[in-house]
């Protein structure tokens, strides 16, 4: 109780599994009377493994500096290809989204001037600035990049066309890199690292 070093660390382990949902496996055991196999999937919240961790430096009402730590496997997803490249289905939910990882940090320091007290901190979050991938294509598994934008390279050549010969009412600049960075979405990731004083 008298240290200025304090620390945090807890763990979870879960499956989260449930029967497989396919849509069609309902109308077909009606109009069959029987009912199809049944099987265990991962559902779409499974998390296997969180670990958190907190770190703490500090002297009360002086200064202190903190850091919190966050691990967590991925969730699962169904992974599929593109149509015209395979005729191939997967079995649902059967592989997981990439590891999502950060650390944040604070430090403080604390002031008193007559009855006023007041403290001057800083606060990273994300300090590494991980690229954590929230969402993702089904395709390739990953927030930035697409089969897609291998199978369908072409698909916006008409488009580009018209940018680069200036036609009237083409687009500007600014949409021929939109084309370009198409699949490379910043909404699919989490936050950049965030500094605030």
């Amino acid at each position: 109780p008298d240290g200025i070093f304090s620390a945090t660390l807890d763990y979870t382990f879960s499956v989260a599994e449930g029967n497989r949902t396919d849509a069609d496996a309902f109308f077909f055991d009606e109009k069959s009377g029987k009912q199809t196999e049944r099987f265990l999937v991962p559902l779409p919240f499974d998390r296997q493994h969180v670990l958190n961790a907190t770190l703490a430096l500090g002297e009360s009402n002086d200064w202190s500096a903190s850091t919190i730590i966050r691990f967590q496997t991925g969730t699962p997803y169904t992974p599929s290809l593109p149509a015209n490249l395979a005729p191939i289905s997967f079995r649902q939910n059967s592989d997981q989204r990439p590891l999502n990882w950060t650390a944040d940090l604070l430090l403080e320091k604390f002031f008193a001037l007559d009855d006023l007290q007041f403290s001057i901190f800083l606060r990273v979050d994300n300090l590494f600035d991980r690229v954590n991938e929230i969402f993702i294509f089904n395709d390739s598994g990953r927030s930035l990049s697409s089969l897609f934008e291998v199978v369908n390279a072409h698909q916006f050549d008409d488009l580009r066309t018209r940018i680069d010969r200036g036609d009237f009412g083409a687009y500007s600049s600014t949409l021929r890199s939109a084309l370009d960075n198409y699949y490379q979405r910043a909404e699919f990731v989490g936050p950049p690292r965030q500094v605030r004083m």
